[in-house]
């Protein structure tokens, strides 16, 4: 019956021609999902996201699922699946990726590159693409640990004025410290030396530990030389 609901048409219909599923896929969807059909539903492999346009001419998103079912011999002689609406997951998902990309935007424009400090390896889990500029090393080559060469000294700021760089981070682990703030000197790839700022927030798993840092890089030799 929620076929009715989802699609916009009675199951009468479907009945009576059980392809008019197909029929109501977006343009733009439906050769990937009839392929998918036609090709992974008796593997058991069809798993497919796409999008319909009801009667009233609104979009919905669906994701559709697919399994064989075999008799006794293991001859296959039905496929049973189910078709969820997920429009408004969809939507809520649309919604984050905007915010993230206005966030992401303003970080760029402000000069700044976005990270994610794991303390358990004591790498980066992530590295924005802008550190090339800032530094002329990739996100790659950050990821791998070519930070710990190129870092020549560090001033503590903020909560952690006064702290050595590993007095800090002491407490920063041990939540004292709620923001981590430190000033210090990098090397480029090409010998020079930049004043980068360097800024996070502590990241706890569901038992309160720390396991991670996010942060963001900011090149401030400029306002240093000032």
């Amino acid at each position: 019956p929620a076929y009715e609901a989802i699609w916009g048409r009675t199951c009468a219909s479907i009945y009576d021609s059980p392809q008019s599923w197909a029929e109501a896929i977006y343009p733009e969807d439906r050769e990937q999902v009839i392929d998918a059909a036609t090709t992974r539903q008796e593997k058991g492999e069809y798993d497919e996201i796409y999008r319909i346009t009801r009667p009233d001419g609104s979009l919905r998103w669906i994701h559709d699922r697919a399994f064989p079912v075999r008799d006794a011999n293991g001859k296959i002689y039905r496929l049973a699946g189910i078709a969820e609406d997920i429009t408004e997951r969809k939507r809520a998902e649309d919604a984050l990726r905007r915010t993230e990309q206005l966030y992401r935007r303003a970080i760029i424009g402000a000069g700044a590159v976005p990270y994610v400090w794991d303390f358990k390896t004591k790498t980066y889990l992530f590295m924005g693409e802008e550190i090339g500029s800032l530094i002329g090393y990739t996100s790659p080559e950050m990821v791998e640990g070519i930070w710990r060469r190129i870092t020549q000294e560090s001033v503590m700021m903020g909560e952690s004025a006064g702290l050595s760089l590993e007095e800090a981070s002491v407490r920063f682990k041990s939540g004292k410290i709620k923001v981590w703030r430190c000033d210090y000197h990098i090397t480029t790839r090409q010998g020079q030396l930049r004043w980068v700022s360097d800024v996070a927030v502590a990241n706890h798993d569901e038992f309160g530990q720390l396991i991670s840092s996010m942060g963001i890089l900011q090149d401030i030799s400029d306002r240093k030389q000032m």
